[in-house]
């Protein structure tokens, strides 16, 4: 079963209102002590709440958290890890995406270097050593090899 991130609003036992992001295959409660208790691909977590209500979301920040919910008062239990870091070449540079709120092209850093080439913070061959693989490359040309 594939993961879906969830973004889940909730009102805790001492009515404290929250929000968190859960990156996992399965959500859902049983009755509790205090209202409902979480179930997290099908583990009963033991996490105790009087209001839970997860909400499918593409990733984190898709979807606009009500002010009331805002706090940031999260377990930490499964945090926000549904929010895959990508990538952009700027100016020569691979850059996260959500730096600037560019796109994302590349799922990779490793991918962003390759297609980024020049300015590639030390990981990208030099200007002096393309050079020399140009030349030696057109040398090789002429050469019948067989």
């Amino acid at each position: 079963m594939a993961k879906q991130c969830y973004l889940l609003l909730f009102t805790n036992c001492v009515d404290v209102k929250g929000h968190g992001y859960y990156c996992v295959e399965s959500v859902g409660t049983v009755p509790g002590s205090c209202g409902v208790v979480q179930v997290i691909n099908g583990v009963n977590t033991g996490v105790g709440a009087k209001e839970l209500n997860f909400i499918p979301v593409a990733q984190v920040g898709a979807y606009p958290i009500p002010p009331e919910y805002s706090t940031r008062y999260d377990s930490g239990y499964y945090g926000a890890c549904c929010d895959p870091k990508q990538y952009d070449c700027i100016n020569g540079a691979c850059l996260t995406s959500d730096k600037y709120s560019t796109p994302g092209l590349y799922p990779s850093l490793s991918d962003c270097e390759i297609a980024c080439g020049t300015g590639c913070s030390g990981k990208c061959i030099s200007n002096s050593d393309w050079a020399q693989i140009e030349g030696l490359s057109g040398q090789l040309k002429n050469r019948n090899c067989s």
